[in-house]
Parts: C-alpha cells; sequence; structure tokens
C-alpha cells in the first residue's frame, strides 16, 4: 500500500535525523576527548550510553508492545460478543468517531503497536541515556566506611545506590503512563473506550486498567519507601538534612503512605475480577489524598504550630548532626588548633619584609563596592554586576590582589517593546566586558580606581607593560583573548593580532567597511588558530 510505504519512509527519515543528530555530538566529542589525550573517558562515556539505550529501549519495547497488543486482541474479541455494542459501529452515525471506527477496522493494527512502542521507547531509551554516570557509579560503587544516624546506611549507598534507584523508579512511572496512553489509545480507537456510552469502558478495559493501575501504586509505594532516605536530602533553612519534624512527622506518614499504596494496588489487582469502577477512585483518592495530608500539610501546621516556637531547642539535636558530618565531609578536624601569640614589637623594617603581603591587605568590602560599580559602570540599563569576585594576576613587576566583575547581559531589563526574537537570540546575547580595581587603592573622591572599565573596554590605572602607535584611532574596542593574543580594529579598517606579552605584530587585514572584535582563538597541538566576523566599525569588541 502507497499510505505503508510513506509512513516507512517517514519513521526511517525521522531516525535518520537522530542518527545524525548524535553522530555529529559524538564526534565532536571524540574530537575534543582526543585532543586532550583522554580518549579513554571518551570510549567509557560512549559505551555507557550506548548500554543504557539499549537496555531502557529493550525493556520499554517490550512492554508498551505487550500492552499495546493485549489491547487489540482484547479489543478484536467485540467482533464476536454481540451483547457488546459499539455506538462507533452505527452504520446510520455519521459522526467523526463513527467514521473513525470504520477506518480503524482497515488499519494494520500489529504493525501500529509494534510501530508506536518501538518509537516510544526509542525516545524513552534517549532521554534515560543522560543517567550514564548514575548507572556508572551504582556498578562500581564501594562502600564510605561510615553511616548515617538516621537510618544507620553506609553513605556509599546515598552516593551511588539511591540515585540510581530514584533513576530507575522514574523510568518505571514514565512507561507505566505510556502504556496505558498506548492501551487506552487502542481501546479508544475500536470503541471499546469512549464517554458516549454508559458505562464508558468494557468489562476488559477495567481489567487491563486495573492492572496498570496496581502497578503505579505498587511503584508509588516503593516511592515513598525511596522518600524517606530523600528525608536527609531537605533544607528547611534550619538545618540541611532530616529535621525534627521530618523525624517525628513526615517519616512516619510515609511509611503510612506506604502501606496505603500498596493496599491501593492489591485493592487494583483484585478490580481485575470485580471490575468496578467505584474501587480504581476510591484507592486514587485514598493514595493521592493521603500523600497531600499526611506529607504536605500535617508536617507544614505541625512545623508551624509545635516546632516553631521552640525551634531552637528542638532542633538542635539535627544542627549538631549538620555541623559534625561537615567537619567531616571537609576533613575539618584533622586541623590542629595552636596558639598565637600576639606580638607588640611591630617595626618599619617588618612592614618592608612583609611589603607583598601588605600592598595586597583588602581595603574594599564587596558589597558596597558592587553598588559602586553598578552606579559607574553599567553604562547601559540592560547591563549589571550580579557579583564581585577577588583574584590575583601578576601585573607589571608584582602580583596584586583586585576586584573585578564581568558586566553581564539582563535581559529582563531590556524595555517591552525591544524584547523580541532577534534582540533576544541575535543580538543582546551576551554581556560586554570586566570591571577591575585593586583591593587597596581609593581615589581622592573615595571611589575604586580602574584598572579596566568603560564599554569598549579601557584599561588604565595599571602598570603599562607594552604600548603600539597608532595612526588611527582604535574604532572596536581591545579583546584579549585566552591564547595570548589581543585583537584590536582601527578606523582606517584594519584588524590587528599582536602578542598579549609584547605587543609584537603577528596579523593584520584591511577590509573597507571596517572591523568588530567578535574573535576567538582556538589552541591545537600548541598552535592558535584564529577566527574573526566582519561588521560595521560601530560596534564593541566581543567574545
Amino acid at each position: 500500500m502507497a499510505w505503508r510505504g510513506i509512513a516507512v519512509a517517514m519513521i526511517i527519515i525521522a531516525a535518520c535525523l537522530i542518527v545524525i543528530r548524535y553522530t555529529a555530538d559524538c564526534l565532536v566529542d571524540w574530537l575534543w576527548f582526543s585532543d586532550v589525550r583522554y580518549p579513554d573517558v571518551f570510549w567509557t562515556i560512549l559505551g555507557a550510553k550506548v548500554a543504557l539505550f539499549l537496555a531502557v529501549f529493550a525493556a520499554s519495547s517490550i512492554l508498551l508492545w505487550l500492552n499495546g497488543y493485549l489491547a487489540y486482541r482484547l479489543a478484536e474479541r467485540q467482533r464476536h460478543l454481540p451483547a457488546v455494542v459499539s455506538p462507533w459501529q452505527s452504520i446510520g452515525d455519521q459522526t467523526l468517531t463513527a467514521l473513525l471506527a470504520r477506518l480503524s477496522q482497515h488499519l494494520p493494527w500489529r504493525f501500529l503497536v509494534l510501530g508506536g512502542a518501538l518509537v516510544l521507547a526509542t525516545l524513552v531509551a534517549l532521554g534515560e541515556t543522560y543517567n550514564w554516570d548514575v548507572i556508572l557509579r551504582f556498578i562500581r560503587q564501594a562502600p564510605y566506611g561510615q553511616s548515617d544516624p538516621l537510618y544507620g546506611k553506609d553513605i556509599g549507598f546515598y552516593l551511588f545506590s539511591l540515585p540510581a534507584y530514584v533513576a530507575l523508579k522514574n523510568w518505571m512511572l514514565l512507561t507505566l503512563a505510556l502504556c496505558a496512553l498506548v492501551a487506552g489509545a487502542v481501546y479508544w480507537a475500536h470503541g471499546d473506550l469512549t464517554l458516549e456510552k454508559r458505562p464508558p469502558a468494557t468489562p476488559w478495559v477495567v481489567a487491563h486498567g486495573s492492572a496498570l493501575l496496581g502497578l503505579f501504586f505498587a511503584v508509588k509505594a516503593w516511592s515513598y519507601w525511596l522518600d524517606r532516605y530523600l528525608l536527609l536530602y531537605g533544607d528547611n533553612a534550619v538545618v540541611v538534612g532530616a529535621a525534627y519534624t521530618d523525624v517525628h512527622v513526615e517519616l512516619p506518614a510515609l511509611l503510612a503512605l506506604v502501606g496505603i499504596a500498596s493496599a491501593a494496588a492489591f485493592a487494583s489487582w483484585a478490580n481485575m475480577w470485580v471490575r468496578s469502577y467505584k474501587l480504581p477512585a476510591a484507592t486514587a483518592v485514598l493514595v493521592f489524598g493521603g500523600s497531600f495530608v499526611l506529607a504536605l500539610a500535617v508536617p507544614a501546621l505541625f512545623q508551624r504550630i509545635y516546632v516553631k516556637p521552640n525551634e531552637l531547642q528542638l532542633e538542635t539535636p539535627y544542627l549538631q548532626r549538620n555541623i559534625a558530618h561537615t567537619q567531616e565531609a571537609y576533613k575539618l578536624r584533622q586541623f590542629a588548633v595552636k596558639p598565637f601569640p600576639a606580638e607588640q614589637g611591630l617595626t618599619f623594617q617588618s612592614l618592608q619584609d612583609n611589603r607583598a603581603t601588605i600592598d595586597n591587605i583588602r581595603l574594599w568590602d564587596w558589597q558596597p563596592l558592587m553598588d559602586t560599580y553598578a552606579q559607574l559602570q553599567e553604562i547601559r540599563t540592560y547591563y549589571k554586576f550580579h557579583d564581585i569576585d577577588i583574584d590575583r594576576y601578576e601585573i607589571g613587576d608584582s602580583y596584586q590582589q583586585v576586584m573585578l566583575s564581568a558586566r553581564e547581559l539582563d535581559p529582563e531589563r531590556l524595555p517591552s517593546n525591544a524584547q523580541t526574537w532577534v534582540n533576544l537570540h541575535l543580538l543582546f546575547t551576551h554581556g560586554d566586558g570586566v570591571v577591575m580595581s585593586p583591593v587597596t587603592r581609593k581615589s581622592a573622591e573615595g571611589l575604586p580606581i580602574f584598572y579596566l572599565q568603560d564599554i569598549p573596554p579601557v584599561a588604565s590605572g595599571g602598570p603599562a607593560i607594552w604600548s603600539n602607535k597608532e595612526p588611527f584611532a582604535v574604532a572596536s574596542g581591545v579583546l584579549a583573548t585566552a591564547g595570548g593574543v589581543v585583537f584590536y580594529g582601527t578606523l582606517e579598517g584594519y584588524l590587528k593580532a599582536v602578542d598579549a606579552q609584547s605587543g609584537r605584530d603577528l596579523y593584520k587585514f584591511k577590509m573597507p567597511s571596517g572591523i568588530v572584535g567578535n574573535v576567538m582563538t582556538y589552541e591545537h597541538k600548541a598552535s592558535n588558530m584564529w577566527r574573526f566576523c566582519r561588521a560595521s566599525a560601530a560596534g564593541p569588541a566581543s567574545a
């Protein structure tokens, strides 16, 4: 048939596009890992992703196909049971459902179920490949040698096993939802599941749905059991980890939910023979309603009414646990505390002997300095300084401590009429430059002395390492790259590249329209490669 050939061709084209996309990603990763001499890491990651994809694809496709095929076989029984009449099979009915019902009788359902299962399984497996590191940690896990104080489990369980169990649980819930979707679509197409009749589903649909619902509740019970361990990841703004409310209220509530979900699972499986609508509805209300009340409402009320008025006393044991394990994690207990006698005999010679330290004593506090940077150097309304960093650089012949901040773009600050797709994705895509000032100096007005400032970036205040005289002014700013090259453009239309250490000319190229930076350098096997863009001379240089 022509339509079958079209369907097969579309599936092949979609598969080829997916293969091309992932092949390109793998090729780029392989080139990068090979260049940095870590090809074994690449092959380990790739092998884990392929193995995980195949395992998830096989399991998902089998489960999806079994549910879809079972739904198809049960729906086919309708033709041999005259007591059950679908409104879709009414000859005089010309509604859309009737037309779809007549069309469904001529569809190759075995092929459709298999194809749909394979497509959905492929999508699920591709999503699960991002958990490759979780699986590797689970397979190669080792005991940590220390247990948590609440459950007595080795810390390695939380590092290696628990993330894998959570990933498995999420896959099971997703697969069950897709199984219900596939089976429901088959039943709906055959008229066994429709709102146009009472009851809306045939007995075998109820039985099939009850089986899937029971599996869902069983996985949900396991999910509540895992949530007990996830309490140790909680953060209630007082302590990170299990706190008083978690241990005394939420932990028993989760155990109760495990029992409720398990009972709901057995009740749903029993409904495969009872085939009632009320029993699944009651179990769903019981599980989800109980989850809201026991896991959310009751702990919140208990925290506010009982814990909050006496929080310090109740939370003290858990704060002590937090402090003790934080010290253990960062090995802070290995430090030896020694007294440091204060000496009063400070002399001028001592200051001279420690000149490098004295010249780098920080005077500026980062919070008022960030406000000062914002007032003096944001320059455009859509730029923002998010924080202040402290770093040290070789400047001239001295090793200096400086404070610096990147001038970053904040798209939220653009006027509403300027927040177009072109502006957000092509023009206003990044910040512009860095502001830098020494930690120990200020101007006569009490302002920082800038080593780097303005748009385009201008270096001032710091020691000059080299300088080049140009007959024409610099038009596009100066861009220094990590590859040890400085790029700048001039009004006469030259793009020039000079050595960052000496200022020696490395390359220049003249274009009649002028040059804007947009230059990037790449290092490959100890040699630099450059790339630049041609543009107007009006804009600033940027990386």
